[in-house]
């Protein structure tokens, strides 16, 4: 059966054509580099669009995906299916032999490279049904890890998207209280200065009224002067001719 112990990377493997996404306008794949017989299989790793391995291989339909699909949630994929595979051989095992008969088979049809990938696994006792049970339960498996993300997603991951709303929304509201100080500001500033304009135009009618005024003061004052004088160089004028003459 196998070592069951074995590193879960050493059982996937690299650029697998069956767990590679395109994007719909994939290029044309170009002849891929022989292999050799004893190099050992690369750990596998979930291909972004346009990293599928090249091969004149018939590929089976690419997943196709409207977005574009980064490497690294691929990785993360890939890794919860490591610590996640079942003890024994299962559909990742199938899947790996898969990818070791592909890199050695030359030109095999794709039926032909799946019976004998799974001749080793028939031999074992390991059923098709098997194969496709624990396929299902992978799928299962990620489906779930699906729904846990998602209520991440709703709760702690979008605390600091609620915090900022938060946030934006007192600071909407500081702004809305400041806008209001200022048009009141401003209705105090404009009164102000409607209050400064009558000011001077009453100043400027009270100076006019001063000018006027000052101007009738001073005529009464050099009218009163002069009739004061000449009250007073009369009677200084009869003083003068009593004295000389009533004697």
């Amino acid at each position: 059966m196998g070592n069951d112990k074995e590193s879960k990377v050493n059982r996937f493997f690299k650029n697998n054509m069956f767990f590679s996404v395109k994007e719909e306008s994939e290029e044309t794949p170009k002849q891929s580099q022989p292999v050799k017989t004893q190099q050992k299989a690369e750990p596998f790793h979930f291909n972004a669009p346009g990293t599928v391995p090249d091969s004149n291989f018939p590929m089976p339909p690419p997943v196709q995906v409207e977005t574009e699909v980064e490497q690294q949630y691929l990785d993360h994929f890939m890794k919860f299916l490591e610590d996640n595979n079942f003890q024994g051989l299962d559909y990742l095992e199938f899947a790996n032999t898969l990818h070791k008969m592909y890199q050695k088979s030359g030109n095999l049809s794709e039926s032909d490279l799946y019976q004998f990938a799974y001749v080793s696994f028939e031999t074992q006792g390991i059923k098709p049904e098997n194969i496709v049970q624990t396929a299902q339960k992978y799928i299962d498996l990620v489906t779930a890890h699906k729904k846990e993300f998602e209520k991440f997603q709703a709760t702690e991951g979008s605390k600091i998207i609620q915090d900022k709303a938060g946030e934006n929304e007192k600071l909407t509201n500081t702004n809305t209280q400041s806008e209001q100080k200022i048009a009141e500001l401003q209705r105090q500033l404009s009164q102000l200065q409607n209050s400064i304009l009558e000011n001077k135009k009453k100043i400027m009618e009270n100076n006019m009224v001063i000018d006027a005024e000052t101007k009738k003061v001073q005529a009464k004052q050099t009218k009163f002067e002069n009739a004061f004088k000449v009250v007073v160089s009369k009677i200084a004028g009869d003083i003068e001719k009593i004295k000389l003459y009533l004697k």
